[in-house]
């Protein structure tokens, strides 16, 4: 009976293993999987992360802000964010006196709602508008994610004079794997299945 017990016990843990083999390959699955295991350890802090990835970031994109003279890190950074053609611009310059200067050009893997601006919570639409990026999510369920500080005061302004209440918050730009969907976000590229760029 005992060596029954073991022999099933054994072929329910290889089936969970295989399942769980299975699962990890899809992008939810690793994300699910890193995220627990991220709140296991306790999470990373911002610093933690920005050492983990920063020499693979900085020799990947050296050499594109060399491209445009601007030195690297630069002084400021913008991203441009167009819906109709799914790209995000990423711009620099070296002081704030100084010329932007278009850096790279990203394709956005995928986005929810359609054109127009983010009216309530829950219309799953993208933000139209100008953003500061708040911080960046060490811990993201994606490999990493930047909150932008939606809605903001022009927001909050248009909402009070149509009448407008629950604008919803916490916009995310969270940086993905593949092509999965997002809700009220925007999706960028993991670059190559290794580090982001920043």
């Amino acid at each position: 009976m005992t060596r029954r017990i073991t022999l099933t016990t054994f072929v329910l843990l290889l089936l969970l293993a295989a399942s769980a083999a299975i699962v990890l390959r899809t992008e939810q699955g690793y994300a699910a999987a890193s995220y627990a295991w991220l709140k296991l350890r306790g999470g990373y802090s911002v610093d933690e992360r920005i050492r983990m990835h920063s020499g693979a970031v900085e020799r990947r994109l050296k050499a594109k802000f060399e491209a445009v003279a601007v030195p690297y890190p630069p002084a400021q950074l913008a991203y441009i964010a167009f819906k109709d053609t799914a790209e995000l611009q990423v711009y620099a310059r070296a002081s704030p006196s100084a010329e932007w200067r278009r850096v790279h050009t990203y394709p956005i893997l995928g986005m929810s709602g359609d054109l127009g601006p983010k009216l309530r919570q829950g219309d799953m639409q993208v933000p139209e508008g100008i953003y500061r990026a708040e911080f960046l999510n060490a811990n993201s369920r994606f490999h990493l994610s930047i909150r932008l500080n939606y809605p903001n005061e022009f927001d909050r302004a248009q909402a009070r004079a149509e009448g407008r209440t629950e604008l919803g918050s916490d916009i995310m730009i969270p940086v993905g794997r593949s092509n999965s969907p997002t809700f009220g976000h925007f999706k960028i590229p993991h670059h190559e299945g290794r580090v982001t760029e920043r």
